[in-house]
């Protein structure tokens, strides 16, 4: 990993500390409690970096009114493809109307194609795997009560010999059980 990019993934999770921990100083308005809040499921398109376009389904699930666990499984639109999984912690920030903005970090097993190359013999690609860290923001909206979408921009970093690689994240989510807020 070159300087640079270790760099702009540095000050990329510091800015999103930063803001997080500015948000979360602010009391918000009356919470309702986590049993009223519904679980929010996801299906995604992402593109990026790299070999970063994907497609992928999430779980957003409530453990304090703004702060939520989410697990996702992500599926690399290559021709040699793994299936890789993280698991995240998103801050939803205050609202500025419908629009929710939250930042987003997490840690999983990122999977990873890597060519080799011999004279006059060609290439060939393998399927290897890294733990990576992760982090970004976004927002979701609202269409009605159970139907939204959600966008968000995410830089991954694997640990030791994995790539660092951005993402932009567009998606269809659901609401299910609990009431929305």
């Amino acid at each position: 990993m070159s300087v640079f990019s270790a760099a702009a993934f540095t000050v990329t999770l510091l800015l999103a500390l930063a803001v997080a921990a500015t948000a979360a100083a602010q009391d918000p308005p009356v919470r309702p409690s986590t049993d009223q809040l519904p679980v929010e499921l996801s299906t995604f398109l992402a593109v990026g970096g790299l070999d970063t376009s994907s497609t992928g389904v999430t779980a957003r699930m409530p453990i304090r009114a703004r702060l939520s666990f989410e697990a996702e499984a992500e599926w690399r639109l290559e021709e040699v493809s793994g299936l890789s999984a993280s698991g995240n912690l998103v801050l939803d920030l205050r609202k500025p109307g419908r629009v929710t903005p939250y930042v987003i970090g997490g840690a999983g097993i990122d999977r990873y194609t890597v060519s080799f190359g011999w004279p006059q013999q060609g290439t060939t690609t393998q399927l290897t795997s890294a733990l990576s860290v992760n982090g970004g923001g976004g927002v979701r909206i609202p269409l009605n009560a159970r139907w939204g979408m959600r966008t968000d921009a995410r830089i991954s970093n694997g640990i030791g010999r994995g790539p660092t690689r951005w993402r932009v994240f567009y998606g269809m989510t659901a609401n299910v059980g609990g009431t929305t807020h």
